[in-house]
């Protein structure tokens, strides 16, 4: 039997364009040692409305549990958010945590597929700069097998 990872995705601001292999060492430090930067009112904004779509494990009864998305709880620091979403449900979630992060101007790191995701002011920014065959901005995320920067955030994806 296959273990069912979830599907890991950061979300964070970014005042210039990020490319892939950026963002996955951005994450892996905010995964390893957490973020030491002040408050983001775009990061809070964004974490209010996505627990307004679906609420945070700890404050659903039991009979709740099974209709979240969510594979543990939100990480949430004043800089950057941290999301493990269920396999069965990303097809129907990250894109909403996709379009989340973009109407908040923020970043977001699929750690599964290593790509990032820019809101438009940023992908504009890294047209303009960037050559054209090394752009990392996707609109669809593309699942592959977990990388190493995965690890085991939550207690239930651990074996």
């Amino acid at each position: 039997m296959r273990l069912r990872l979830p599907v890991y995705l950061a979300v964070w601001n970014s005042l210039t364009p990020i490319y892939d292999e950026e963002a996955a060492h951005q994450y892996q430090l905010l995964k390893d040692v957490g973020s030491e930067r002040r408050f983001d009112d775009k990061v809070y904004a964004f974490y209010s409305s996505l627990i307004n779509l679906y609420p945070e494990v700890e404050t659903l009864s039991e009979e709740e549990l099974d209709d979240s998305p969510w594979a543990c709880s939100i990480e949430l620091s004043g800089s950057h958010v941290i999301v493990a979403i269920m396999q069965e449900q990303s097809e129907k979630v990250v894109p909403q945590v996709l379009a989340l992060a973009e109407e908040n101007g923020l970043v977001c790191f699929d750690a599964q597929a290593a790509k990032v995701y820019l809101p438009p002011h940023l992908a504009a920014k890294e047209r303009d700069t960037a050559p054209a065959e090394t752009s990392s901005v996707q609109s669809e995320p593309e699942r592959s097998d977990p990388p190493t920067i995965i690890g085991n955030l939550c207690p239930l994806c651990r074996g």
